[in-house]
């Protein structure tokens, strides 16, 4: 029998395949007709919600919508990228972070909007205010998390087709 962490964990991965990818993205694994991508835009999108959570004071007895900020090597930001990126958390957190990513159809919307944009956001259906928060953290978010948290993605991506190739 296959514990339930694993059923939901399979569930909550495979939910991410159901979202678009840019057209100039090629996928980083592909098992039987399930392809994966580590989406630049989706990753800013979602790194942004959780440092927004991050900010928040933990309540007992409510539940959060994001896990915990993972522990990132500390990043020396200038000021003005200090200001920038400050900005679009604060964003986050007024306008995104209390709302469901997986269960908000907005918020659905989004991601896949996001998967399928190419590098400038141009024809993504999204609101100009996002498009322009996510326009001026995504030169931050490159120079300091992405390539690692890339990295991480195609890791889990060559484990996880690892562990539904063992079914």
């Amino acid at each position: 029998m296959i514990p339930m962490k694993y059923l939901v964990a399979v569930a909550a991965f495979t939910l991410s395949l159901a979202t678009g990818h840019a057209q100039s993205d090629s996928p980083i694994a592909e098992v039987a007709q399930l392809r994966m991508y580590s989406s630049f835009w989706q990753n800013l999108h979602h790194f942004l919600y959780v440092a927004a959570w991050a900010r928040r004071t933990s309540i007992p007895a409510t539940q959060r919508l994001a896990m915990p900020l993972p522990q990132e090597p500390s990043a020396s930001l200038t000021t003005e990228e200090q200001a920038v990126w400050a900005e679009a958390v604060d964003f986050y957190d007024r306008t995104i972070a209390s709302r469901d990513l997986l269960f908000d159809d907005d918020l659905t919307k989004i991601k896949i909007a996001l998967g399928e944009a190419g590098d400038t956001l141009d024809s993504a259906p999204i609101d100009e205010r996002l498009r322009s928060i996510l326009l001026r953290a995504a030169p931050i978010y490159r120079k300091y998390w992405w390539d690692t948290h890339d990295a991480v993605n195609r890791a889990r991506s060559r484990a996880r087709r690892t562990v539904l190739c063992d079914w």
